[in-house]
């Protein structure tokens, strides 16, 4: 159940948000206008941290902080789907929560596998 502070909260910053435009608002909340990440950022990331995964990542909101990211590796075989995310979560070198809002992950193990 949300608190009426916690609602308060998120009320006034939606509203700071739509009043001041959303880089202003940020700059007035102490948040790095750059905070958002690109897509392909995170897919590079990704990739880098498991080479040859297939790995699709779209922007939810289009606000470049709200993702879905699919991915498929060979890697992912014989670990548990907690560990399939932590690999990817590792990946992000420490971005979820900070540069990336929100992640709905789905990882995959190929069928010829």
């Amino acid at each position: 159940m949300l608190h009426f502070r916690s609602w308060a909260r998120i009320q006034t910053r939606q509203y700071l948000a739509v009043k001041l435009g959303c880089e202003t608002w940020q700059l007035k909340m102490g948040v790095s206008a750059a905070m958002a990440m690109d897509a392909k950022d995170i897919e590079h990331m990704i990739l880098a941290a498991i080479p040859g995964a297939l790995v699709r990542v779209d922007d939810l909101r289009g606000d470049g902080e709200h993702y879905a990211a699919t991915v498929e590796s060979a890697s992912f075989a014989g670990k548990t789907r907690v560990q399939q995310h932590q690999m990817v979560y590792k990946a992000l070198q420490g971005k979820m929560g900070d540069q990336l809002h929100a992640l709905a992950l789905q990882t995959v193990v190929p069928k010829s596998l």
